[in-house]
């Protein structure tokens, strides 16, 4: 197992803390893929699209909007998620 530090060592980008709401939805379009396997509590699909998102957020006093892609999911102890989202056409900010 790859530790956490090595996996930060590899980030192209500089992490920065930054807190605010941001707005986000899914595109209503309808996506296909073929199930992998299946069990109880839930199935694993292969999409040839990602899942992107279009987001808005303020920085600085100015409006942000991205589309990005979702890259991760983790379900945390309290039952909320995070989720990593790599911008599609990054702003360089």
């Amino acid at each position: 197992m790859k530790s956490s530090q090595n996996f930060h060592e590899r980030r192209k980008y500089e992490r920065k803390p930054f807190v605010t709401d941001v707005e986000y939805y899914v595109a209503a379009d309808i996506f296909k893929g073929v199930s992998i396997n299946i069990s109880e509590e839930g199935i694993q699909l292969d999409c040839a699209s990602p899942i992107e998102i279009e987001m808005r957020y303020d920085a600085d006093g100015e409006t942000k909007e991205h589309r990005a892609r979702l890259r991760w999911v983790k379900e945390n102890e309290d039952g909320t998620f995070s989720f990593g989202f790599k911008y599609v056409e990054p702003d360089k900010w």
